[in-house]
C-alpha cells in the first residue's frame, strides 16, 4: 500500500509536510506500493520539486529501484519532454553509484545510455560511458544500440570513442546505425551521418563493409555529401 509519503507527492502537497515525512525516522523511502513505485518514483513523476527535499534528508535513495513498468526514477527523468536538469541526473546518479545499474532495461529494452543518447544529454552521456560496467552494445526490443539512438554529432562521436562501442551491429531491418542515421526523416545536420560512415567506411576490419557500401550506393545518388 501507499504510504503517507506517497499520498503527500501524488496530492502535491506543500514541500513543508514533505520535507517533516522525509525528517520522520520512521519514513520508509524504500516502500513501494502496488504498482511497485517508491514515493522518491512519485516524486520524479509527479512532483519535481520534491526530489532536491529527497536529497537534503540525507537517507538512502531507492534511485535504481525498478517499478512494475520497469522505470527507475532516472529513466523517468531521461524519458520525460519537461525541460531536464542534467546536472541534477548526475547527482542522482552520485548518489548511490555504488549500486549503479546502469544496463538496466526499461520496458521498451532501453539503457539510461539509450535515453540520454536520444535527448542529446551529453553530461550525462559522458557519466554513462565512464562508468566501467557500461555495455555501449545493449539492444532495446527493436535490436537497436544507443547509437541508433543518438540525435546529434557530439553524442555520436562520444559513443564511437568508446572502446566497446560496435558501430556494425544490425537492428531488426537488417540496417546498421550509420544507414540507419542517413534513413531517419528530417536530418539537417548531414554531419552526423558523415561521423558514422567514415567509421563503417574506413575501418576494414568490418565484415560486412562491401554490403553496406553497396546499400550506401544504392541510396545516396545526389552527390551532395563528400566524405
Amino acid at each position: 500500500g501507499r504510504s503517507a509519503l506517497h499520498y503527500a507527492i501524488r496530492e502535491e502537497c506543500n514541500l513543508r509536510i514533505i520535507k517533516c515525512l522525509l525528517n520522520c525516522k520512521e519514513t520508509d523511502v524504500w516502500l513501494q506500493d502496488d504498482t511497485g513505485m517508491t514515493a522518491f518514483n512519485c516524486a520524479v513523476w509527479k512532483l519535481r520539486k520534491a526530489i532536491k527535499a529527497f536529497l537534503l534528508s540525507r537517507k538512502r535513495l531507492p534511485v535504481w529501484v525498478q517499478d512494475d513498468s520497469r522505470e527507475t526514477p532516472l529513466s523517468r527523468l531521461l524519458h520525460s519532454a519537461k525541460p531536464m536538469n542534467q546536472d541534477l541526473v548526475i547527482e542522482l546518479f552520485e548518489h548511490d553509484k555504488e549500486a549503479a545499474k546502469v544496463n538496466l532495461q526499461d520496458s521498451q529494452g532501453k539503457t539510461l545510455l539509450h535515453l540520454a543518447s536520444s535527448r542529446g544529454n551529453m553530461k550525462v552521456v559522458h557519466w554513462l560511458l565512464e562508468r566501467d560496467e557500461i555495455d555501449p552494445n545493449v539492444l532495446d526490443f527493436k535490436q537497436q544500440t544507443p547509437l541508433f539512438a543518438a540525435r546529434n554529432k557530439e553524442v555520436i562521436e562520444a559513443l564511437l570513442a568508446h572502446p566497446r562501442t560496435d558501430p556494425d551491429l544490425e537492428n531488426d531491418i537488417g540496417c546498421c546505425s550509420a544507414l540507419s542515421q542517413y534513413w531517419t526523416p528530417n536530418k539537417d545536420d548531414k554531419a552526423i551521418f558523415q561521423v558514422l560512415v567514415r567509421r563503417v567506411f574506413l575501418d576494414m576490419e568490418y565484415a560486412r563493409l562491401k554490403r553496406t557500401e553497396l546499400a550506401f550506393t544504392s541510396r545516396y545518388k545526389n552527390g551532395i555529401m563528400v566524405l
